[in-house]
């Protein structure tokens, strides 16, 4: 899109990703695969707690990662798995459908979610929930699931993928009071490797 990426500055040099559908990268970012910088959480459960939201499928819309509570609507025929605030849940059941939600408060979801924890500062959890529900990304899963009636995708394939990373460098320590109001990032995709904020003042010339 022109009149996002006009004003943006070429990096002096790029390389090759390793990724088709993702192209060249600036040189000094790193390409690792997914499950470098994040956990699959299994933490089976038979049921909430007091306080916990509760999502099955069809409580998660397809591409929007938009849910709602289904509270006491949802049975679970076996264990269930809990989730903290700020994880992503990313469904390996028809992988297509790109059900990818990252609630804001703690609960239980059914097994057919895959609950995606980052394990490092390379991931935050906003770039985490974008990246799984890209139909690249989807689509490239799709190609994986087995099952005729019910296509399920493995973690050991969804983690497998090389996806790019801009390091994380070193910096002062922050004053303890800001000398100037910080600003809003006015669109969410240059947050490629998450925390653009930071980075951007301190990236190579």
């Amino acid at each position: 899109m022109p009149g996002m990426t006009a004003d943006l500055k070429l990096y002096p040099a790029y390389k090759p990703s390793g990724v088709s559908w993702l192209g060249d990268v600036p040189a000094y970012w790193a390409v690792r695969r997914l499950k470098t910088h994040v956990d699959n959480i299994n933490d089976q459960t038979s049921g909430p707690r007091e306080g916990d939201i509760c999502l099955a499928l069809e409580h998660v819309e397809t591409r929007t990662g938009q849910y709602r509570d289904a509270g006491s609507d949802v049975s679970f025929d076996s264990r269930g798995k809990r989730f903290r605030p700020d994880e992503v849940l990313f469904c390996n059941l028809r992988s297509y459908l790109a059900k990818v939600t990252r609630p804001n408060r703690a609960g239980v979801c059914v097994g057919e979610f895959l609950v995606q924890r980052p394990s490092d500062d390379a991931l935050t959890p906003y770039y985490l929930e974008h990246l799984l529900r890209s139909k690249p990304v989807s689509d490239t899963v799709d190609v994986s699931t087995c099952g005729a009636k019910m296509p399920r995708a493995d973690w050991r394939f969804i983690g497998s993928p090389p996806i790019p990373s801009r390091p994380w460098p070193s910096r002062p320590p922050l004053p303890l009071v800001s000398p100037r109001p910080r600003r809003r990032l006015s669109s969410p995709w240059p947050l490629l490797a998450g925390r653009w904020s930071c980075w951007a003042s301190t990236a190579p010339a």
